[in-house]
């Protein structure tokens, strides 16, 4: 089905979409009425929805390059994948609004499309098996081959999709069960099959071009010294009181606070997406809600985002237009989803988005490092990235933002790890010049990955030197044995140095967080 040829079968004109929200901003802007009441960009955002699931509106599938072997099964193990949706009525609304917000030379009008504008999710998740995992794989190669064919497609892959649409048998490819998440003000799962079809027309490697339309502008990237400026600027200047460590799941959400609490700082303001409800209906709210509530109510200075999956962004789209309107300090976006992309553009649109550049190394390659410290006389914080390392397929968790935080005046270090193994927060560290983690004196451990097994938790201690003790180490899991959250042997060799707690079984009595006192 082409854009714009069956009005009868959705809103698919983007002449007609661009006259309908034009003119929505000019009732807010002079406050004309126009016979009946406009639509917002939460409903418009529902429509949009709603059409993708009754298939009035093209819609695509993105996931990430699956190569073979990629992931490793064990036994009968499956493993939960998480991919972006869109239809063309998303892009082309997308397009259209960004396109206002960074080129109209009416600047009320591009602050009016800024102001009206909110970003939005909608995902489908799906929980895999080794058959399916190799279906996957043989699909992307079938359609975008193999070799250089294949990496000159990049990191994701694009397929056209239909939701519980089954009556054209012949043109499925392969048909997933799960659900979709979906969040324009919060969060919702629907119980949904998924049809990966035939492209008609144009290849899909002829769209990607315009499938893939969220760039950011050059100058979001900013040297070391720039992000550390800038987080000096916005960051609490007074030492830390309390960290809240928030109850969502395989998601992380930390609220760092002063003794005055609404002088703070999210480091993350995740969700977890992935997480299957015991039930899902057709209409089926978020978990967690206590916390996402709890979360909404700070009002934190900034955000600094550890990397960019959605596990670490996806709680920003419960909090509401507010979150935006801070600075986001963030490792380099470009091989992020399409829906952290689209979260990404509009903070870069609104001068709120600051990149810290995981290229910046010989021929493009990410370097571990310290990107800079903040000193005072009372406490200090240290940012770090990571590399690559061979323990954790994704290199967007090796080369994410840790954040360690010494109080000088009680002696007491807490590190902030979002989803960095020990091996690329070590060779950072090596790389400063500072002892590993094995080495080193840490009071309290946010633990990197949801406790997975993906981290080279051996690194935690080194048999050849002294233990050196701690007192918390906190995992954002969902703490189910049969989800390996955590896995067994993390936390075994977490637990020689730290009484270990989990964000679901040891929330404070309001089941909200794990807080640490400082």
């Amino acid at each position: 089905m082409e854009r714009g040829t069956d009005p009868k079968k959705g809103w698919n004109d983007r002449e007609e979409r661009s006259a309908i929200v034009q003119r929505a901003w000019r009732e807010e802007r002079h406050g004309e009425r126009i016979g009946h009441q406009q639509p917002n960009n939460h409903e418009l955002c529902h429509e949009m929805f709603w059409n993708a699931y009754n298939g009035r509106s093209l819609m695509f599938i993105q996931m990430e390059e699956l190569s073979r072997g990629k992931i490793k099964f064990e036994k009968e193990e499956k493993v939960t994948l998480y991919f972006s949706l869109a239809t063309l009525q998303m892009f082309d609304y997308d397009i259209m609004m960004f396109d206002i917000m960074e080129n109209s030379e009416d600047e009320a009008y591009a602050d009016a499309a800024k102001k009206y504008y909110c970003p939005y999710i909608f995902g489908y998740v799906a929980e895999v098996d080794r058959e399916k995992y190799r279906q996957l794989c043989l699909l992307q190669e079938e359609v975008y081959g193999s070799g250089t064919e294949a990496e000159e497609s990049g990191s994701y892959r694009w397929f056209l999709c239909m939701l519980d649409q089954g009556d054209n048998k012949e043109q499925v490819y392969l048909q997933l069960d799960g659900y979709v998440v979906e969040a324009a003000s919060h969060i919702t799962k629907r119980k949904h099959i998924l049809n990966i079809i035939e492209t008609p027309g144009k290849t899909l490697k002829e769209l990607r071009k315009e499938l893939d339309c969220y760039q950011m502008r050059r100058c979001c990237l900013k040297s070391d010294n720039a992000i550390i400026d800038v987080i000096k600027k916005h960051i609490p200047s007074g030492p830390l009181h309390r960290m809240d460590i928030y109850r969502i799941g395989n998601g992380n959400c930390v609220c760092a606070a002063e003794n005055d609490p609404k002088k703070c700082f999210f480091y993350d303001v995740g969700y977890n997406c992935r997480h299957k409800p015991k039930k899902i209906t057709s209409r089926a709210s978020y978990n967690y809600v206590d916390a996402m509530r709890a979360i909404s109510s700070r009002s934190p200075a900034m955000v600094v985002l550890s990397h960019w999956d959605m596990d670490h962004i996806a709680g920003s789209l419960a909090i509401g237009k507010s979150i935006f309107e801070k600075p986001w300090i963030a490792p380099d976006c470009y091989d992020a989803v399409q829906t952290a992309r689209r979260i990404a553009k509009y903070l870069d649109l609104k001068d709120q988005l600051y990149l810290v550049d995981r290229r910046s190394g010989p021929k493009g390659k990410a370097v571990s490092r310290r990107i800079g410290s903040i000193n005072e006389i009372s406490h200090e914080y240290l940012f770090y990235m990571g590399d690559k390392a061979s323990c954790d397929a994704s290199i967007a968790n090796c080369e994410g933002i840790v954040i360690e935080y010494r109080d000088k005046m009680n002696d007491r270090v807490v590190l902030m790890l979002g989803d960095v193994n020990y091996t690329s927060f070590d060779n950072a560290r090596s790389n400063a010049g500072e002892k590993l983690f094995a080495e080193t004196k840490i009071d309290d451990v946010i633990v990197p990955h949801h406790g997975s097994k993906h981290t080279d938790y051996i690194k935690i201690t080194d048999p050849g030197k002294p233990l050196v003790k701690g007192d918390k180490a906190v995992i954002c899991c969902v703490d189910d044995v049969n989800e390996d959250r955590p896995n067994k042997e993390h936390k075994k060799e977490l637990e020689k140095r730290f009484e270990v707690l989990t964000t679901e079984s040891d929330a404070s009595p309001d089941k909200v967080s794990v807080k640490i006192d400082l």
